[in-house]
């Protein structure tokens, strides 16, 4: 049984470590450089991605629910590893 102080110091580690990056990358978005590429990052996803998923207007539309997403997801994973 690992002893519980040394999990806990990992945890204490881990969250602050998180918390630290997140206040990090909140401070960068006062920036209006990166301020508004995230928000055209995020319209460009929704406009391309999830606008008309379920209308099948969508390019993506067609690839899901079929086996050619199988396989590119596949590929993908094999090419990552």
């Amino acid at each position: 049984m690992p002893d519980t102080r040394v999990l806990e110091s990992l945890s204490y580690l881990y969250s602050h470590a998180l918390a630290n990056q997140l206040k990090h990358q909140a401070a960068r978005l006062r920036s209006p450089r990166y301020l508004t590429a995230l928000l055209l990052a995020g319209l460009y996803l929704w406009w391309f991605l999830i606008r008309n998923t379920t209308s099948g207007d969508n390019p993506i539309s067609g690839i899901v629910g079929s086996n050619e997403l199988l396989s590119f997801a596949s590929a993908l994973l094999l090419l990552w590893s």
